[in-house]
């Protein structure tokens, strides 16, 4: 009971002392206590827009492309961050990433003065992440390219045994015939 009471105490007190402080106290006059709005910037909202479709289907991500490079062509900076952001998708193929990093470029050269390092810091990913896909496509080239070739070796060493194979009953053949010529002469 006593510490119900002291509740009932000390809840109101604590409550007006927090709103006088913040009715009657003065701005702070040191810079760095006060607090900054500030609005998302470009290069944000083409991250939260990325983290917003990861959990898309490969049918959903197919759609919202297409409508996103529709409403890309109004020219709406709206528009054209949505198109960057699903460029960047997992699902975005080779040419769907290089034309929003197209995109991206033509963006930062009309709005040079819009996010400054932020946009950039995504074109310098898309490049790496494009590099990374060209990479890894000419090194699935070479395995398919050396995938053919021991196929080929392998089709060649089957028809070298069944030749060999050929070749020992021949052999064998030509044993036999010499031997039935040997024993004639007999």
């Amino acid at each position: 009971m006593k510490n119900f009471c002291m509740l009932f105490v000390v809840l109101p007190g604590l409550l007006l002392s927090s709103c006088a402080g913040g009715i009657w106290s003065r701005p702070s006059s040191d810079p760095s206590q006060r607090s900054v709005i500030s609005a998302p910037t470009d290069a944000s909202k083409i991250l939260t827009c990325l983290a917003d479709h990861q959990k898309l289907t490969h049918g959903e991500f197919k759609a919202a492309y297409k409508a996103a490079s529709v409403q890309a062509t109004d020219g709406t900076d709206a528009a054209t961050l949505h198109l960057i952001c699903l460029a960047l998708h997992d699902y975005a193929s080779f040419k769907q990433l290089k034309s929003g990093e197209a995109s991206l470029a033509n963006y930062i050269k009309e709005h040079p003065n819009a996010d400054g390092d932020g946009l950039l810091g995504i074109q310098v990913l898309m490049q790496r992440l494009e590099k990374e896909l060209t990479a890894r496509w000419t090194q699935s080239n070479k395995n398919l390219d050396e995938k053919e070739r021991l196929e080929a070796l392998e089709k060649g060493a089957v028809q070298d045994q069944k030749r060999i194979r050929e070749l020992l009953n021949q052999i064998e053949q030509l044993k036999n015939i010499e031997n039935i010529i040997k024993d004639r002469e007999r």
